[in-house]
């Protein structure tokens, strides 16, 4: 819309605030249309429900008619009503004991398996370089080590 009221040849040559401006008129006439429309449309039904109108006068020389077509209207109605509970499923609850007997011996045995587990020692190698724990055949004491280097 900016480019065909500006008269660019593109739409990059439209300055910012001109493409602003265009926006700005164009949603405020939507937004005044919208709002003169209901109004009108508000008026429009305050006239047509006017009681002054021959159109929507409420004819008074048929009130015996008028009695008689809403008593018909109502039992109508009524048969209608009456036709949908018909229609209903009816749903009846009935509650009854059963009583069964079944022979059950009192104490049962059985016998279960029980797994019994012996204190076990399980040998755990551990990483070590001391020579007394490694047990090589021939251990050196401390006292044999100082001998030898006197």
């Amino acid at each position: 819309m900016a480019q065909l009221f500006s008269g660019a040849d593109s739409s990059a040559d439209i300055p910012k605030s001109y493409v602003v401006n265009v926006a700005i008129v164009w949603f405020a006439s939507l937004a005044a249309m919208v709002a003169f429309t209901g109004v009108i449309l508000a008026m429009a039904a305050n006239v047509i429900r006017d009681p002054r109108l021959p159109d929507y006068r409420p004819r008074d020389d048929r009130p015996i008619r008028d009695g008689l077509s809403k008593a018909v209207r109502s039992f109508r109605r009524w048969v209608a009503y009456r036709r949908r509970l018909d229609r209903k499923p009816i749903i009846r609850e009935r509650i009854k004991e059963i009583t069964k007997e079944v022979p059950v011996d009192r104490v049962v045995r059985h016998e279960v398996p029980i797994q019994t587990i012996r204190k076990e020692i399980v040998h755990v190698p551990f990483y070590t370089n001391d020579p007394k724990l490694l047990k090589l055949g021939v251990e050196k004491s401390d006292d044999d080590s100082a001998e030898a280097s006197e």
